[in-house]
């Protein structure tokens, strides 16, 4: 007589594979998806830290324009601001101070700097020679209290950017001020 040994054989039904397929494709889904996620958050904080830097920039060049002007006009909350400085070189060469009743003077001669948004990108002319000192920035402003002291205030809008699309957010503002004229030109 013979022993009827029925071994059960090893493996998975079709409906196992096919579940199992569906769960690994939903967490496969959930990865990719969590990874763009990641990529755009990284990308946007990117773009948000170099118009912030750009920011910096504008007030670094504004600061120590107003702080060694002679004189400055600004409309007030927007449009362009002129500031006048001592010249401080003739002919290619450093010109040595002369202290004139407690102030410091480099001479007669003096140099008008212009500021101007255009197309986002605040500009920087002095004697016709134009310069890009910051882009990205939405507003820049100048307001002399009557304490002589000078309020500057450059605003950017960030801008993420995603398929198809670009969200613009509320305007972000760094504010400085300074007294012109502080050290003497």
């Amino acid at each position: 007589m013979r022993l009827n040994c029925a071994r059960k054989q090893a493996g998975m039904t079709v409906t196992e594979v096919l579940v199992s397929a569906v769960i690994l494709s939903l967490a496969m889904g959930t990865l990719v998806t969590g990874s763009i996620a990641l990529q755009r958050s990284f990308a946007a904080a990117t773009q948000f830290a170099i118009a912030q830097s750009s920011q910096a920039r504008a007030i670094d060049y504004l600061t120590r324009d107003i702080r060694r002007s002679i004189t400055m006009t600004s409309p007030g909350a927007s449009g362009p601001i002129s500031v006048t400085i001592p010249s401080y070189y003739a002919s290619g060469l450093p010109r040595d101070p002369v202290r004139v009743y407690g102030n410091v003077s480099y001479g007669n001669d003096s140099i008008t700097i212009d500021y101007k948004v255009e197309d986002g990108n605040l500009i920087r002319e002095e004697n016709g020679v134009r310069q890009v000192v910051a882009d990205g920035i939405s507003g820049c402003s100048v307001l002399l209290g009557e304490d002589g002291v000078a309020t500057i205030k450059v605003s950017f809008t960030p801008q993420f950017r995603l398929p198809n699309s670009l969200i613009r957010q509320v305007a972000s503002e760094m504010v400085a001020t300074v007294v012109p004229n502080s050290f003497g030109n």
